[in-house]
């Protein structure tokens, strides 16, 4: 029986780190900390640990609906 603990499976999303979203935006790591902070700023992440992941899918998503002027719009007046 092969040992399915050295690969991980397929289907799995690639997830990003905080510094790799920076990067994907053109942002700095304290840019993305800060939108942390705002409820809709940023697309949604999963936590491992203490560490937060964005899967790339969803980054692409997000950007591709407009992004965090698309998230906060509807609650400013």
């Amino acid at each position: 029986m092969p040992d399915s603990t050295k690969t991980p499976p397929h289907d799995l999303p690639k997830l990003l780190t905080s510094k790799e979203l920076a990067a994907s935006l053109r942002s700095c790591e304290r840019t993305i900390s800060n939108l942390e902070k705002v409820p809709g700023a940023l697309p949604p992440h999963v936590t491992v640990g203490k560490r937060k992941f964005w899967a790339v899918t969803d980054v692409a998503n997000w950007i591709a609906n407009g992004g965090a002027a698309q998230s906060t719009a509807g609650g400013v007046n």
